[in-house]
């Protein structure tokens, strides 16, 4: 087994960018919009005009000079590059606390993404599941990923859980993990682990605060 990391290179970071692109498309879609520049992306996203252009080139999108992008197929390629055109079930596994909350968030539709159950060491919290969503015992994760055809989980469990619920997800056929959790998981090489990354967020969150002295002056607004 290995230890699995993200390294967040140039072309990550450009495939992290894709979604706020995406987003901002959809909407001039919506607007009746139908050609875009890379100037006009980079003025509303704050970012140079270059670094707009290469990251939309790995979709293998190409524009026409002065006239810019045809809007549906820039979201179209942005959405097959990022298989998003093509909505996947998916189960969490861990949902009291937090995954609870992961497991009512309308947005993961929009990631081409279904989260059709969630899993739990106590199921019986929930007996009448979560908005509608049934909650299993986890001993039964294994058969219904099967049959199901399953290949994906978010894993939202307690730390001290994480690395024995992530290898029974890779022994029931799981191939890809959104990682919640803080530990580093020790799975096989050919299973996919993307960490989500709260607690190192937060922890740049928290520098960025320190930095402009908005730590003290929150600790002396609430001084009495």
């Amino acid at each position: 087994m290995a230890m699995v990391t993200a390294k967040a290179g140039p072309k990550l970071q450009s495939v992290q960018r894709l979604p706020a692109y995406l987003g901002i498309l959809r909407g001039m879609l919506a607007e009746g919009r139908e050609f875009v520049s890379t100037s006009h992306l980079a003025d509303v996203l704050k970012l140079p005009a270059i670094v707009i252009r290469k990251d939309l080139q790995m979709t293998g999108i190409t524009g026409t000079p002065r006239v810019g992008f045809d809007l549906r197929f820039l979201v179209a390629a942005i959405e097959q590059f990022l298989g998003w055109n093509n909505t996947k079930d998916v189960f969490l596994v861990g949902v009291r606390g937090f995954g609870e909350a992961l497991l009512t968030f309308d947005g993961f539709r929009t990631a081409g993404m279904d989260v059709v159950a969630g899993f739990d060491r106590q199921p019986e919290l929930f007996p009448e599941g979560v908005r509608g969503k049934p909650v299993f015992p986890i001993a039964r994760l294994g058969d219904l990923a099967r049959r199901m055809h399953i290949s994906i989980a978010i894993l939202t469990v307690p730390d001290a859980d994480a690395q024995e619920t992530a290898e029974l997800l890779a022994t029931a056929g799981i191939r890809a993990i959104w990682d919640f959790t803080t530990p580093r998981l020790c799975l096989p090489d050919e299973i996919i682990v993307q960490k989500a990354g709260l607690i190192s967020e937060l922890a740049v969150l928290s520098k960025r605060l320190r930095e402009r002295g908005l730590t003290a002056t929150a600790e002396e607004g609430h001084s009495v």
